[in-house]
C-alpha cells in the first residue's frame, strides 16, 4: 500500500512539473492576444499581472496601456516580491532580447511569462488604432 502511494506521489509530482514547464515562455505573435491580456488584467485591477516594457526608444504618447517602462538593469528590482504564477508580459525593441529576458524569468521560477514577438512599429500602429496607447507609463510596481 505504501509503495503504491509513493509511486502515485512520484508520478503526480512528475506530471505537475512537466505541465508547469509547458506553460512557460509563450510567445505572442498576434496583437489580439496582447489586447486580450491587457483587458483581462484591467478587469482584475492588474492583480497578479505585470506588463513590462523594455523598449529603449519610446515616443511621446506611445506608452502601451497597462505596461510599466523599466530599464533592463532594473528588472530584478521590479520582480522582488512577485508570486511565481504572476502573469508577466514582456516587450522590447528586439525580439531576441525579449525571448532572452523571458528565459531569464523562467530560470528565476516564474511560470506564466509571455513575450511579444511582433515588429514594434506594427504593434504600436495596431495598438494606436485600437486605443491602447497612452501618454504615460504605469508606475514601477505596475498598474
Amino acid at each position: 500500500m505504501k509503495k503504491i502511494f509513493l509511486l502515485m506521489l512520484v508520478f503526480l509530482t512528475g506530471c505537475a512539473s512537466s505541465m508547469k514547464k509547458e506553460a512557460v515562455n509563450e510567445v505572442y505573435e498576434d496583437v489580439s492576444k496582447v489586447t486580450l491580456a491587457i483587458d483581462e488584467a484591467e478587469k482584475k485591477n492588474f492583480k497578479n499581472y505585470l506588463f513590462i516594457d523594455l523598449r529603449e526608444n519610446i515616443n511621446e504618447n506611445e506608452y502601451i496601456k497597462g505596461f510599466t517602462v523599466i530599464d533592463k538593469e532594473d528588472l530584478d528590482k521590479t520582480l522582488k516580491g512577485l508570486k511565481s504564477y504572476t502573469f508577466i508580459m514582456l516587450i522590447s525593441d528586439r525580439p531576441e532580447f525579449t525571448l532572452e529576458r523571458a528565459s531569464y524569468l523562467e530560470n528565476k521560477g516564474f511560470t506564466n511569462v509571455k513575450s511579444i514577438n511582433i515588429i514594434t512599429e506594427t504593434l504600436i500602429e495596431s495598438l494606436r488604432e485600437l486605443g491602447y496607447l497612452q501618454s504615460e507609463s504605469c508606475p514601477p510596481g505596475g498598474c
